[in-house]
């Protein structure tokens, strides 16, 4: 095997005497050298495909360059497990990149065997260490189209406190999963439901300190609409607006998604509007839905519950929610918190008693069902 590099050309074997010959340069750089081969490894954004044959590795400093070349020949067929007979050749004059100074050139490393190069591809995609590069520049798209930031981001929301929003005739309520707090903290600023304007109310799940500042962003956005305009803004433009602030940071060096999704409820018209949004920017109005943990169960538990005849009366939009809620609380009402918001009226934050009401009616309906189904299941006998 030879290699051509900016320092000369080298033979390298690939016995382990060529691996040894490589590690018998000072100490200082053979730490630089497994420094480099490792990071080469491990960051795909340091591997560019110059052919369909070849891989192209660029190191970030030129000392110890020659050593780095053969730590990398002996390590990267060892991890990736293909043959080590391969042809490697540094950036020449006559290359595209020969404009750059001998240490960001890169160094080149050709496969004969196409297999052997596809089988590397291959388990760099299937290993997620050796696929961090996308991991860490949200710009950038991984090859088989995600931004996996974004997927983060959502992950993150996935492992956030549950909220259920349902929209009825003439009321929308919002139902959020309230966590435990610690025996001395005091509870009312441990929140998960916030209104943006009088009319306008949004529940989130995910990270707090996101949700904080992106609603302290969308409160100033509501003021100066009625500043500007003289006019309260529109459930469909405050959620625009929170949708198009969580976008921009999926597409912009240096920031990073928000961590939230939000429910957003309000009245347009004296029409009650529920919209959701996730990190990656997009928004939807919905009847009925939820986010955070097991939001595909609860989800779930709408699709099938919900109706026109649930929506047409207040009270069982309120026991709607809360049984949604109980898909995923054990705890009962001591951990659900509840806000409704009728028509032409101002946002309700229900008590414990009129929760623990809520929740004695559902025992009921839940017995009486119970009773139904055996009284049907005799007579079927």
């Amino acid at each position: 095997m030879r290699i051509s590099s900016s320092s000369g050309s080298h033979a390298v074997g690939s016995s382990p005497e060529g691996i040894g010959a490589a590690t018998s340069a000072s100490s200082s750089a053979v730490a630089w050298v497994i420094s480099t081969a490792t990071s080469s490894l491990t960051r795909c954004s340091r591997w560019i495909c110059s052919s369909p044959r070849s891989i192209c590795v660029r190191a970030s400093a030129s000392r110890a360059w020659s050593s780095a070349i053969r730590v990398l020949i002996a390590v990267i067929p060892a991890c990736a497990g293909v043959s080590p007979a391969t042809t490697v050749a540094a950036a020449s004059p006559t290359s595209p990149v020969a404009h750059l100074s001998p240490r960001r050139r890169p160094a080149i490393f050709e496969f004969h065997d196409y297999g052997a190069l596809q089988k590397l591809k291959e388990s760099t995609n299937k290993n997620p260490t050796r696929r961090m590069s996308y991991d860490r520049a949200i710009t950038v798209f991984s090859p088989d189209g995600h931004l996996f930031q974004v997927e983060y981001a959502l992950e993150a929301v996935s492992k956030g406190t549950t909220a259920v929003g349902v929209r009825g005739k003439d009321v929308v309520v919002l139902g959020v999963e309230k966590r435990t707090t610690a025996k001395l903290q005091d509870d009312r600023t441990v929140k998960k439901i916030w209104k943006l304007d009088d009319h306008i109310t949004v529940a989130f799940a995910g990270l707090t300190a996101d949700a904080k500042s992106l609603i302290d962003t969308a409160r100033v956005e509501c003021q100066s609409y009625r500043l500007a305009l003289e006019d309260p803004p529109t459930v469909e433009y405050s959620t625009r607006f929170i949708a198009q602030t969580k976008q921009k940071f999926t597409q912009s060096n240096g920031k990073r998604p928000y961590g939230v999704s939000c429910l957003i409820i309000g009245f347009d018209k004296d029409e009650p509007k529920l919209f959701s949004t996730d990190p990656s920017g997009v928004y939807a109005e919905w009847k009925a839905n939820a986010i955070g943990r097991s939001a595909k169960t609860v989800r779930e538990y709408l699709e099938k519950h919900y109706s026109e005849e649930v929506a047409a009366s207040r009270r069982e939009t309120e026991k709607l929610a809360v049984k949604a809620l109980l898909e995923v609380v054990q705890s009962g009402s001591k951990s659900i918190e509840l806000a409704v918001m009728p028509k032409n009226g101002p946002l309700t934050m229900l008590s414990k008693e009129e929760l623990d009401a809520i929740m004695k009616e559902i025992e009921e309906d839940r017995e009486k069902e119970a009773a139904s189904k055996k009284g049907k299941k005799k007579a079927s006998e």
